[in-house]
């Protein structure tokens, strides 16, 4: 979820199945972990860990009265409120610690669909001003199952995507939003090559014949694309004596396949 470089960063799914609770139904949600490359920090483009998912939380919607509940400490707690309206104020456990957060305006977005959905904006004067968001459909801005309440730490929803369609980005676009994200089945290494590693003015990428064209690109430790382009040969060659020294991370994405793999520059 988080940005530059988390501590920990995860993906979260439906399982498809439901658990009853006090009498009411709620979805069961679990989620992957993502991994570093090689054991390094967790820098995007992420890798998703090979466990199928670990923990499992629980969500309560309520289309009557436009509100979800997360089942925390053994009881149903607010996590969105949809019937709020401007000057409203939202009272959570989860969400706001129990601080009341006003809604400030309720705006119209544009889903990377097309699609128009409704976005909440809460302030707090004694935080100073905006808070936080949330985004009918989508989720809070500070991730799934966010909150309002962060100290020296912070938290982004990175990416949606529903059905194999990706509907939000959160801004974070450059870094592909839910590209690399969603479980692709990875190009065998076998068949994939980038050498010389390290390298200092060029590398080399060998591909698989049977891929026409790849796309390619390299990130730096914060997660910005330093380089962008496509492979269009079975052994391309770039330059990469511009790149300053440091550890980088190379993706490469055919039709059906992802391969993300470490490079130094020396």
């Amino acid at each position: 979820m988080c940005g530059i470089c988390p501590n920990h960063a995860k993906r979260y799914f439906y399982t498809g199945q439901d658990t009853l609770i006090n009498g009411l139904v709620y979805s069961n949600i679990g989620h992957y972990n993502f991994i570093g490359f090689a054991g390094v920090e967790t820098c995007p483009p992420y890798s998703v860990d090979t466990i199928p998912f670990t923990g499992t939380e629980f969500m309560h919607e309520d289309t009557t009265e436009r509100k979800v509940y997360i089942w925390k400490n053994n009881q149903p707690e607010l996590l969105y409120d949809f019937s709020l309206q401007v000057g409203d104020t939202l009272i959570s456990e989860w969400v706001t610690f129990s601080y009341g957060f006003v809604v400030a305006e309720i705006e119209d977005v544009e889903l990377l669909n097309g699609e128009t959905r409704k976005r909440w904006v809460f302030e707090n004067e004694e935080w100073g001003g905006e808070i936080g968001a949330y985004i009918e459909g989508i989720g809070m801005e500070t991730g799934l199952f966010g909150d309002f309440v962060q100290f020296e730490w912070w938290s982004e929803l990175m990416c949606v995507q529903i059905d194999g369609e990706q509907l939000w980005d959160g801004g974070f676009s450059s870094w592909g939003g839910c590209y690399g994200l969603v479980g692709e089945d990875e190009i065998a290494t076998e068949d994939l090559q980038i050498y010389p590693n390290p390298a200092s003015d060029f590398i080399r990428i060998s591909i698989p014949e049977n891929i026409d064209m790849a796309g390619l690109k390299i990130f730096n430790s914060l997660g910005q694309v330093v380089f962008e382009g496509l492979i269009q040969s079975e052994n391309a060659i770039i330059d990469v004596s511009k790149l300053g020294q440091g550890m980088y991370f190379v993706l490469i994405k055919s039709e059906n396949n992802i391969k993300k793999e470490k490079l130094i520059i020396r």
